[in-house]
């Protein structure tokens, strides 16, 4: 009965095997969810990296706009509001380009780690459940480690972007404000302008006016001369023919 007692029961060896068992499962579950994380966080680097192409490409062209401006205000003079919406512009682009160059250094020193020969996790001294020798781990390893800094920068950067994109606007806005006071004030010369042009078009038409109404005072003067002329002409030649003949009758 001792031998018997010694040995384990069915439920027993059964109970441990289940235990067993589900150890392994834990760890093969615990080891698949720290690939795919690693696998995500691989995917969510790259992602990132190519924002940052975008954003270097962005601030690019944000950087020469920039400097047109300046040679802009530079050449014509600018006044207090046009210095401040540029100097706010300028100041905004520096932010940008320095959280731009934060995230750069934040992805070199991913590749760095990544690309190193005893990888991310064994430099450090560090143990993983995942081995370092494949890449895309080492990859998704060595971002983990500085992911919640360069999620920030993007964060910020993003911020900056709607920033600029503020200014932007704030800035056509003041342009169109300047061409509409412009367009009123070149409508507002027109139409002084006008009424000057039809001032002097109405005083020319009394000139006009005055100048016909001697015209035609001259002419029924010269008329009434002629006229005058005319009479003392017959006048005078009925009094030469009433002389001649006198003169024959007698």
């Amino acid at each position: 009965m001792d031998s018997a007692g010694q040995q384990d029961s069915p439920l027993s060896v059964t109970s441990n095997i289940v235990g067993i068992l589900t150890f392994v499962v834990a760890i093969a579950a615990a080891i698949y969810a720290r690939l795919t994380y690693l696998r995500n966080s691989d995917d969510e680097y790259f992602r990132v990296k190519t924002s940052l192409s975008w954003y270097k490409t962005e601030s690019t062209w944000l950087s020469d706009l920039l400097r047109t401006l300046g040679a802009q205000h530079a050449h014509n003079g600018m006044v207090n509001a046009r210095q401040r919406e540029y100097q706010m512009y300028s100041f905004v682009m520096e932010d940008l380009i320095n959280l731009e160059q934060r995230l750069l250094d934040l992805v070199a020193e991913v590749e760095v780690k990544a690309s190193s020969p005893r990888g991310p996790s064994d430099r450090d001294g560090r143990w993983t459940l995942v081995p370092s020798w494949k890449r895309g781990t080492s990859v998704g390893m060595a971002w983990m480690s500085v992911r919640t800094k360069a999620l920030e920068l993007v964060r910020q950067r993003e911020a900056l972007t709607a920033r600029v994109q503020f200014l932007q606007m704030s800035m056509i806005s003041s342009r169109l404000s300047d061409l509409e006071a412009r367009t009123k004030w070149g409508e507002f010369k027109t139409d002084e302008n006008s009424r000057k042009m039809d001032g002097v078009a109405e005083g020319r038409k009394e000139d006009y006016r005055r100048l016909e109404n001697l015209l035609q005072q001259l002419l029924v003067r010269n008329r009434q001369s002629v006229h005058m002329d005319e009479l003392a002409t017959d006048d005078e030649s009925a009094r030469r023919k009433s002389y001649i003949y006198s003169a024959i009758r007698s």
